[in-house]
C-alpha cells in the first residue's frame, strides 16, 4: 500500500512538473506522459507555463569565431555583443574552444515580441535551437539529424563550419534549403522520433553549461511579486527561494554525483579486466623468456617443448618421446595420472589428447602413454619461423 501511495504521488510530481513546461512553435504545447512516453497536447493551456521552449521558426542563430583563447574571457566577450540577428531580440549562446587561440562562439535569439509573450509569467525561456545543439553535441551527432515536431520536422547538423538548423513541413531535405544553409551533404543519419526528441530537449536543459544559466532565468516575475511583499515577507520569501536553490542544487549534485560513481565503477571493472589480460601477457612472456634462455635448449626444432616444459613444471618426469604421422606420445610419470590428463586437457596447444595406455603403478608413482597433435596456433607458426 505504502508504495502504491508513493508510486501514485511520484507519478503525479512528474506530472504537475511536466505540466509546467510547454513547447512554442505555431501555438503552444504542454508535454504530457501517457504510458511511460512523452508526447505534446495543443490542449489550451490557462496560464503561461514556469518553462517555456520558443521554437526554431522564432529565432535566430549563428556562428562566430572570436580571438580568445581563454574560455572565461571568451563567454565575457560574447556577452557584449550587438544585436547580430535581422530583428530586435533577446540573445543567448554557448561556447565552444576550437584552439589556444580561438573560442567559437554560437548565437541564438528569439524575437522581442514572443520573448514578452512570456516574461511577464514564466521563469524560464529557452530557445528550441540551443537545446538541439547541445544533444547533438553530447551525443556526438554524425551528419544531418532529423528530429520529429509538434508538426513537421527539424533538421540539424553539427559540423566544422558550426551549427545550423531549419524547418521542413514536408521532411524532405530541399535542395535551396541546403544552399541557403551551406551544407554540404543531404544525407540524413539519424532519426529522432517526437518522444525521444522531447526527452532530448529536457536533457539538454539539464545539461546547460553554468553561464547559461543567467540566459535562461527570467526574474521579471520574481521581482514582481516581491515588490508587492511586505519587508518581513520578503525576507521569508527570499530564504525559501534561497533553501529551495540549494536543496535543487543539492540534488542535482547528487544525482551528478551518482552518475560520477556509476561510471568510475564501471571503469574499475574494465581496468581490472585490463590487469588481469596484463597478467597473462606477462605470465606468457616470462614462459617464452624462459624457453629462450633454456641452456639445455640451443635450440627449439618442435613445438611439443611448448607442451613439455610446463608438463615438467608440474612435478612430473617424461620419460620418452616418440612423433609418428603429425602426432607425438608421451610416456609420462607423476604422482597422480588424472593430474597428467587434466593438465593436457585443459593445454591449448594440443589437440586430441587420447590415453594410449592404462597407469602403471611404480614406486608410489603412476606412468602413462598419451598421444596428441599439436595446435596450428599463430603463435606456434612464429615461433616456428624465427627457429627455421
Amino acid at each position: 500500500m505504502v508504495k502504491l501511495l508513493e508510486k501514485t504521488l511520484f507519478k503525479k510530481l512528474i506530472n504537475t512538473c511536466l505540466s509546467n513546461v510547454a513547447i512554442y512553435s505555431n501555438e503552444l504545447y504542454s508535454l504530457v506522459k501517457q504510458e511511460q512516453q512523452l508526447t505534446s497536447s495543443s490542449s489550451k493551456i490557462e496560464t503561461n507555463p514556469a518553462i517555456v521552449i520558443v521554437g526554431r521558426e522564432h529565432c535566430f542563430e549563428c556562428t562566430k569565431d572570436i580571438p580568445i583563447g581563454k574560455f572565461d574571457e571568451a563567454i565575457q566577450a560574447a556577452s557584449f555583443v550587438d544585436n547580430i540577428a535581422p530583428f530586435s531580440g533577446v540573445n543567448y549562446f554557448v561556447a565552444e574552444s576550437i584552439s589556444s587561440e580561438k573560442t567559437r562562439i554560437h548565437y541564438f535569439m528569439i524575437k522581442q515580441s514572443i520573448y514578452d509573450e512570456f516574461s511577464r509569467s514564466s521563469l524560464v525561456i529557452v530557445p528550441e535551437s540551443l537545446l538541439v545543439y547541445l544533444y547533438l553535441k553530447k551525443d556526438k551527432v554524425p551528419g544531418i539529424a532529423k528530429l520529429k515536431r509538434n508538426k513537421g520536422y527539424l533538421f540539424a547538423t553539427l559540423n566544422n563550419d558550426g551549427f545550423k538548423s531549419f524547418i521542413s513541413e514536408s521532411g524532405e531535405l530541399e535542395i535551396n534549403q541546403l544552399l541557403q544553409y551551406s551544407i554540404a551533404t543531404n544525407e540524413v543519419s539519424v532519426n529522432v522520433s517526437h518522444n525521444d526528441f522531447l526527452n532530448n530537449q529536457l536533457k539538454g536543459f539539464f545539461g546547460l553549461p553554468r553561464y547559461c544559466y543567467k540566459q535562461v532565468f527570467n526574474f521579471f516575475p520574481i521581482r514582481k511579486y516581491l515588490y508587492l511583499l511586505p519587508a518581513k515577507l520578503m525576507s521569508v520569501t527570499i530564504s525559501c527561494i534561497i533553501l529551495l536553490y540549494f536543496c535543487i542544487s543539492s540534488s542535482w549534485l547528487y544525482f551528478q554525483g551518482s552518475n560520477l560513481d556509476s561510471e568510475l565503477s564501471e571503469q574499475r571493472e574494465l581496468l581490472n579486466d585490463v590487469f588481469a589480460l596484463q597478467a597473462s601477457l606477462d605470465e606468457e612472456r616470462a614462459f617464452q623468456a624462459g624457453i629462450a634462455n633454456n641452456t639445455k635448449l640451443s635450440t627449439i626444432t618442435s613445438d611439443v617443448w611448448l607442451v613439455i616444459l610446463p608438463l615438467i613444471s608440474t612435478n612430473s618426469e617424461v620419460l620418452s618421446i616418440t612423433y609418428t604421422s603429425d602426432e607425438y606420445t608421451i610416456r609420462v610419470k607423476s604422482p597422480r595420472s588424472s593430474e597428467v590428463i587434466q593438465f593436457l586437457s585443459d593445454n591449448k596447444n594440443i589437440t586430441t589428447p587420447k590415453i594410449v595406455s592404462p597407469a602403471i603403478k611404480s614406486r608410489g608413482k603412476e606412468i602413462i602413454s598419451v598421444k596428441f597433435s599439436i595446435a596450428k596456433t599463430r603463435y606456434n607458426t612464429e615461433l616456428k619461423n624465427e627457429h627455421s
